[in-house]
């Protein structure tokens, strides 16, 4: 599996966090500020000092095993630790991401249309073949598809480069 899982320790209680699908990531990208703990926790699991773990996917579970051992610090301010660690699992990778930048000379001022059900780029990874809905869906996560993504930037512009070159050849051989 791509979606990496991550155990953390937070004030005496070890929680598994797992990656979101990159369809569920992208769902979530844009709200992530306002989103509750019930989203945001629903792919985590507290471990248990006998190795049995609980999913924090209920109100119930998260304000049952969301605390300090011992109980000194507020269950709210651990909520609010565990709730960032898991965005930086998940998200934290776009405040450096330097994607392949495009020339603008590559970007023609053409239309396009834009899908009505799906993000462009997931869009993108499925009609070039690189990835299927059910794959975006189960396997990869938002990281994969943003690496996917620009490698198929890298590639289209490698062929524009080429074409380039290809129509300044033929101009200079007439």
């Amino acid at each position: 599996n791509m979606r990496k899982n991550k155990v953390i320790d937070l004030f005496g209680v070890t929680y598994e966090i797992h990656q979101f699908s990159a369809i569920d990531a992208f769902e979530m990208v844009d709200a992530i500020s306002i989103l509750t703990p019930l989203e945001l926790l629903s792919e985590c699991h507290v471990i248990k000092y006998d190795g049995t773990k609980v999913r924090l996917n209920s109100e119930k579970a998260i304000s049952e095993e969301v605390k300090s051992v011992p109980n000194h610090l507020p269950p709210n301010l651990v909520l609010k630790v565990l709730m960032e660690a898991v965005k930086k699992h998940n998200f934290g990778f776009l405040s450096d991401w330097k994607g392949t930048k495009i020339p603008n000379r590559f970007l023609a001022d053409v239309p396009t249309v834009e899908p009505n059900y799906l993000e462009p780029m997931v869009a993108s990874l499925i009609n070039n073949g690189l990835a299927s809905l059910k794959e975006l869906e189960e396997y990869y996560s938002l990281r994969d598809a943003f690496a996917m993504f620009d490698g198929l930037i890298a590639k289209s512009l490698n062929e524009a480069y080429s074409n380039e070159a290809a129509i300044k050849e033929s101009k200079s051989n007439r």
